[in-house]
């Protein structure tokens, strides 16, 4: 086996095992979540509000 060939197979096998250890870390971290939907990074569950009654959403999230 030339060198290139060790090389990509090599990245292959590491790309692949990358791959199983990310998939593998999220089934892990989603189990110890409470039920629901994951919230996006920085906009959290803003996607989420229903923007034809955002004065009771309002209303409800300050107290009022």
């Amino acid at each position: 086996m030339d060198l290139l060939g060790a090389a990509t197979l090599f990245l292959v096998i590491c790309l692949s095992c990358l791959m199983v250890l990310s998939t593998w870390r999220q089934m892990y971290r989603k189990s110890q979540m409470p039920p629901g939907p994951t919230p996006l990074p920085f906009i959290g569950n803003l996607l989420q509000v229903k923007t034809s009654d955002m004065s009771h959403f309002l209303g409800s999230f300050w107290g009022l």
